[in-house]
């Protein structure tokens, strides 16, 4: 699957994904392949949505924590990220976080707490209960 951005008269990015059959998806939420590129320690580094297990608020500031527990701490705001990441994948479940749905191994109901991969802990708020819920429960 290739993934390219082209930009409108808007001046904001949609991104294509064309599939192995040839046919293109012009949504912007359904694309596996978004990334954004992040200063790093001065280096420009390529983070893609579907590596990123969760984005910790952290004031003014937020910590992005990949895989193998690497965590890259950003002067952009948690409202920024979830902005910027245009996945259905990425789902703010409380002020202070944004997690990959995807990276969900278990549900703690009793102390609304989400467990992720890594033994990451995530509270989840008394709005998106319904949603998390949802989730687990498709029926």
């Amino acid at each position: 699957m290739k993934a390219t951005s082209i930009q409108n008269l808007y001046n904001e990015a949609k991104v294509i994904c064309i599939n192995k059959n040839k046919s293109a998806d012009i949504s912007l939420v359904n694309c596996s392949n978004e990334f954004l590129l992040i200063y790093d320690n001065g280096i420009r580094k390529k983070i893609y949505a579907s590596d990123i297990i969760m984005i910790k608020s952290e004031s003014n500031y937020s910590n992005i924590i990949l895989h193998n527990n690497r965590s890259i701490f950003t002067s952009k705001t948690i409202k920024h990220w979830s902005t910027k990441f245009r996945n259905d994948r990425l789902v703010r479940v409380h002020n202070s976080y944004l997690i990959n749905i995807d990276k969900v191994v278990a549900l703690d109901r009793s102390n609304s707490k989400l467990l992720l991969l890594e033994d990451k802990e995530v509270s989840y708020s008394r709005s998106t209960k319904k949603y998390i819920l949802n989730l687990f429960n498709p029926n």
